[in-house]
This record gives C-alpha cells, sequence and structure tokens, in this order.
C-alpha cells in the first residue's frame, strides 16, 4: 500500500471517528405567547412556587428543588426581583393551597388565584406568579453525554390582574455543565442538567421593562 493511499485513510478514520463523536448543540423548541397586559403592568416581585412532577414516577424528585433555586436566581437577570422561596412557601406551601381548590395543577388558573389569596394581609406581596410543570423527564443518557430530554409547560400569573400574563410548553434537550465541563459526579451532573432546564425557561421569559 503506497504511502499517499494510506495517509489517505487515515484521514478519513479521523474523520468518521470525528463524525461519530460529534454531539449536535442540545435543542429547545417553545410554543410561548404573552398578554399584552403582561407589559403594562410590568410586574416586578416574582413569587416561584415549587415545580410540579407530574412525570410518570416523579422522575424530577431528586432536582425539584435544583429547578426552582436556578428560577429564582436567574430571575434578576430580566430585572424581577424573586421573593424569598422559604417565606412563599411559608405563605402559599403546596399543603396550604390545595386545602382550598383540591388537587389542581399549579398551572391552573383557579391554583394560582389561591395562592395569590394567600398573600392577602402580608408585608411583601407579589405582583406575579411563576408557576412550571414538568411532564417528561428522562436522564437515560445523562451518563452518558450529560443530556436529559424534557416536556413542560409555565405560566406566569398577574396578581392584580388575576389573569395568566406568559404560558406554554417547552420541550427538548438540555446538556449538564452548559458549554462548560459537566461534572464527574453522578448526583452533581443531575443537578447541573436541572439548572440548565432552569435557565432554558428563563431565558424565554419577556424581560421586564426597566
Amino acid at each position: 500500500m503506497s504511502c499517499a493511499r494510506t495517509r489517505r485513510l487515515s484521514a478519513l478514520s479521523a474523520l468518521l471517528w470525528l463524525a461519530a463523536c460529534y454531539n449536535p448543540p442540545p435543542l429547545v423548541e417553545h410554543r410561548l405567547q404573552s398578554d399584552p397586559e403582561l407589559t403594562n403592568l410590568n410586574p416586578s416581585q416574582i413569587a416561584v412556587l415549587a415545580v410540579e412532577d407530574d412525570t410518570p414516577g416523579k422522575k424530577l424528585k431528586d432536582v425539584q428543588a435544583a429547578v426552582r433555586d436556578e428560577l429564582a436566581a436567574r430571575l434578576p437577570f430580566l430585572r424581577y426581583a424573586p421573593l424569598g422561596l422559604v417565606y412563599v412557601d411559608g405563605r402559599a406551601g403546596r399543603a396550604a393551597v390545595a386545602a382550598t381548590t383540591g388537587a389542581l395543577s399549579v398551572l391552573e388558573r383557579e391554583y394560582l388565584s389561591a395562592v395569590t389569596a394567600q398573600f392577602e394581609g402580608a408585608e411583601a406581596k407579589p405582583d406575579a406568579i411563576l408557576a412550571v410543570a414538568v411532564s417528561h423527564w428522562d436522564d437515560s443518557s445523562l451518563l452518558i453525554n450529560s443530556r436529559v430530554r424534557f416536556s413542560a409547560k409555565v405560566a406566569l400569573f398577574g396578581c392584580s390582574a388575576g389573569r395568566v400574563l406568559w404560558s406554554g410548553s417547552l420541550s427538548g434537550e438540555v446538556e449538564a455543565g452548559g458549554k462548560g465541563p459537566a461534572p464527574r459526579d453522578p448526583v452533581a451532573r443531575a443537578e447541573s442538567a436541572a439548572r440548565e432546564f432552569a435557565r432554558a425557561v428563563v431565558a424565554q421569559m419577556p424581560p421586564r421593562r426597566s
């Protein structure tokens, strides 16, 4: 075999190896819409509710808190001011609201109205409530390529308007570590993917007017 042919075969092998190893960027698709009233109300203080896990087998349970923490942490980048999560739970925890509404989803208008009512007389009241419900969370590839596939619905409820200001669905993939390396520890990697999901949600939110 000639040296030139050997070089061509080596180059072809290298290209095939790179193609096999190439991992396209994670893609997030969304169908979201805003009510014109969102611009008029321009809410500032946001109550972030506990994330609803609607997945079969409750696959989100180990990272639910991480998703919620990251949602609250990212809101200031859009000029929103999240209320303290402990404070929100103390005023309008799932159990307290469910007692008056039944087993409704956090996305239901009746549920969100009940949450609003829990803040009557409170020193700090939300202008809007952010609710997220996850219906699909596939982390079977997490330890292979750091990816998680998801489907979720979101709603931003205006407390004074009594209606949903921004809502819709998102689906796709997120990658633990974001644009950097994924954590090696399985628990840390799962949490990182959850936080990337929260960032994907907030990235689609309309920013608050300054």
